[in-house]
């Protein structure tokens, strides 16, 4: 690590002074750098620049499983950790996904226009009712006739409707 700072700062201070400074030799310092990479960064340096093509390739979609899988697919062996490191120490992340936003405005105090859902069905007396008409909202008969045709919900005035057949014979009610 030592001699890892000693390479990065050279341009920046000698390298006796820092050798000296971090008391490390200065042969030492040549030889660190004389030697050659070990097995496992170069296939580390393999795979980040593998890493970078098929980011490239995907638009930056896949996050490392994903990556591990082409790699795996490739003929590279490698772990999920690995993967996950090299991606991280190269700076190659995957783009996130947008965030859902909301774009309807919910919290406005009053609307921009008034909003008016009144429906009124006026039938005169005499008319006839189109047959599309379901035939709870008919009037019928024996009840007296009504500027409106239907009854509000809450109003229980009126005669008793009879019940259905059906419902007399299963019980219900």
């Amino acid at each position: 690590m030592r001699f890892a700072f000693v390479q990065a700062h050279a341009r920046i201070w000698r390298v006796t002074t820092m050798c000296r400074v971090l008391e490390v030799s200065r042969a030492g310092y040549y030889a660190w750098r004389a030697r050659p990479l070990c097995d496992r960064v170069k296939a580390d340096r393999v795979l980040t620049e593998k890493i970078r093509e098929i980011q490239r390739q995907v638009k930056r979609r896949y996050g490392s499983p994903r990556v591990r899988m082409e790699l795996r697919s490739l003929g590279f062996a490698c772990g999920k950790h690995r993967i996950a490191r090299l991606m991280r120490e190269a700076g190659v992340l995957a783009k996130a996904r947008p965030r859902y936003r909301v774009t309807t405005e919910s919290g406005h105090a009053e609307p921009d226009r008034p909003f008016m859902a009144v429906v009124v069905v006026v039938f005169f007396l005499g008319e006839q009712l189109p047959s599309t008409v379901h035939p709870s909202t008919r009037p019928r008969a024996d009840e007296p006739r009504r500027l409106s045709a239907r009854r509000a919900p809450h109003d229980q005035s009126g005669p008793e409707r009879p019940r259905s057949p059906a419902r007399r014979e299963c019980g219900a009610g």
